[in-house]
């Protein structure tokens, strides 16, 4: 019987070390630099900002969206040229720019040009998006 106790209380530990250890994995790290990234881009002040999901560092992450990561996303008044996408994605520090920002008839989403890089040890992506004749940008920014 007293073997029974021993048995009992080591996976009575192990049980509360593994919760603990859950926890702790699930405690939020600070968003600060992360944000700041994401803050570099330059806004128009004219753009509505839609919506906005910040994921904080974790030591585990268990979602489906990475963390630690911004996602922003804008509804603009007028789309954006090339030429203004290409300079605000150059100000923040991306080096890859693709598409030619123009909108295709027929599609009712489509993404009209793109960014990406490397900024400040996370990856950024910018998309310019025309969803049912309605010009949209997106920023992304993770690891």
């Amino acid at each position: 019987m007293k073997t029974f106790g021993i048995v009992l209380a080591v996976w009575a530990g192990l049980i509360v070390l593994a919760l603990a250890a859950f926890l702790v994995a699930k405690i939020p790290g600070s968003t600060e630099e992360i944000e700041a990234v994401a803050d570099s881009y330059p806004v128009d002040e004219s753009w509505l900002l839609a919506s906005e999901q910040i994921v904080p560092p974790r030591i585990l992450c268990f979602d489906s969206v990475p963390c630690p990561s911004v996602q922003r996303h804008y509804v603009l008044p007028a789309a954006v040229s090339m030429e203004d996408f290409t300079e605000r994605a150059r100000s923040m520090g991306l080096d890859t720019i693709e598409g030619d920002c123009v909108e295709n008839e027929g599609r009712s989403v489509q993404t009209a040009c793109h960014a990406h890089g490397t900024v400040g040890g996370f990856e950024v992506t910018v998309d310019s998006v025309i969803d049912h004749g309605e010009p949209r940008l997106k920023v992304e920014v993770g690891q």
